[in-house]
């Protein structure tokens, strides 16, 4: 009879059994309340960054710059000027009069505010995606949108508030990194940076940066380099598409000065830039110094290889134009917010990199008043 019990140990298998049902059922219960923590979470902080980006375009519209910032064509072409433009500003800014009665500039000052913080959002939203802490991003975003030249163009009738906006987009869906369809990282990265174009010419720049970006995308390592000379030639095909047609060589040249700030190289602009440069950014260039310049410990992540060139290209038009013809570095904007963050967050823990970013902005912000 023992020999019949121990080889039919059958009676205790039912409470084991119903035991790792039980066990199972808590985990799922667990791991439903976690997502969906997370999932509030996440919709708070977005609804954050709305109100933030909200809040600082009310400021850039309530207290307008005296003075607009870079070339006006489109304000003097809505006035009645036969003056070249390019791009989606002046069909914007077209629409806006027609529908709400506006004047030219208050319906591109209303364009470049919308613009400033829309951009703003973007920014926190790609901060937050990386992984950063709110004590990190928050600042990092403010040091960068409150450096005079930004500021200047959130509330000005100007594109280089749209060209902030449209650069933002695109870093945070170049850090996006899943796809919901093969090769929507590919299409999305062309499509914004063909819309960014078209709202500021000057993002034409950052064609090697993102075709480098796609090219280097985990999913598809061995179709780098035809990735790489697709994002060139869909985005060359399309900016010669839209400079075609009448008046075609006025196209061209207009482009090109508007990209290569006049296009007008002289020694006297050689030693100007570098004045501009500082008294546009201010303490936001601490972000292109902790991004690409800092020292890293071995076991510290660096950002992308190609935000790079994604920086350095704003030295094209210090070599071929001068500060006289407009602002550039509009794509800068972005990438120092990144550059503020990551070297703030790897300086000290979360209080610490508060009282930092915290110093940081009323610095930029008191520059900003006594400028």
């Amino acid at each position: 009879m023992s020999d019949v019990a121990e080889a039919n140990p059958a009676p205790d298998e039912p409470e084991t059994l119903a035991s790792d049902q039980d066990l199972s059922r808590r985990r799922r219960q667990v791991l439903f309340r976690l997502r969906r923590a997370g999932r509030v979470l996440e919709h708070r902080e977005r609804s954050q960054e709305m109100l933030y980006g909200a809040l600082l375009a009310a400021f850039a519209l309530a207290l307008p710059s005296a003075e607009p910032l870079g070339p006006n064509e489109v304000l003097r072409r809505l006035s009645g000027e036969a003056v070249t433009t390019h791009g989606l500003l002046l069909p914007l800014a077209k629409g806006l009069t027609h529908t709400t009665g506006a004047t030219p500039e208050q319906a591109l000052r209303v364009i470049a505010a919308t613009c400033y913080g829309l951009g703003f959002v973007a920014t926190l939203a790609f901060l937050r995606r990386l992984g950063f802490r709110r004590t990190a991003s928050i600042p990092a975003a403010l040091v960068a949108f409150l450096a005079p030249v930004a500021w200047r163009a959130g509330s000005s009738p100007s594109d280089f508030a749209p060209g902030i906006f449209a650069s933002s987009a695109l870093l945070w869906t170049l850090f996006r990194l899943p796809e919901s369809v093969p090769r929507d990282y590919t299409w999305r990265a062309i499509l914004l940076l063909g819309l960014g174009t078209l709202l500021r010419p000057e993002l034409v720049l950052l064609l090697p940066a993102v075709a480098w970006a796609v090219s280097r995308h985990p999913a598809r390592p061995h179709e780098a380099p035809v990735a790489y000379f697709s994002v060139f030639c869909v985005v060359t095909i399309s900016v010669a598409i839209g400079l075609a047609g009448p008046d075609e060589a006025a196209r061209v040249q207009h482009f090109a000065e508007r990209t290569l700030a006049g296009a007008e190289p002289s020694l006297a602009a050689a030693l100007a830039w570098p004045l501009w440069v500082l008294g546009s950014f201010q303490v936001a260039l601490f972000g292109l110094y902790a991004l690409l310049i800092a020292r890293r410990e071995r076991s510290g992540q660096r950002a992308p290889r190609w935000i790079v060139p994604w920086c350095l290209v704003a030295l094209v038009p210090m070599v071929a134009g001068q500060p006289a013809a407009g602002p550039i570095g509009s794509f800068l904007i972005p990438a120092m917010a990144l550059g503020i963050a990551d070297g703030t967050n790897r300086l000290g823990d979360r209080r610490f990199e508060l009282r930092l970013g915290g110093a940081l902005v009323l610095t930029q912000l008191l520059l900003l008043v006594l400028r």
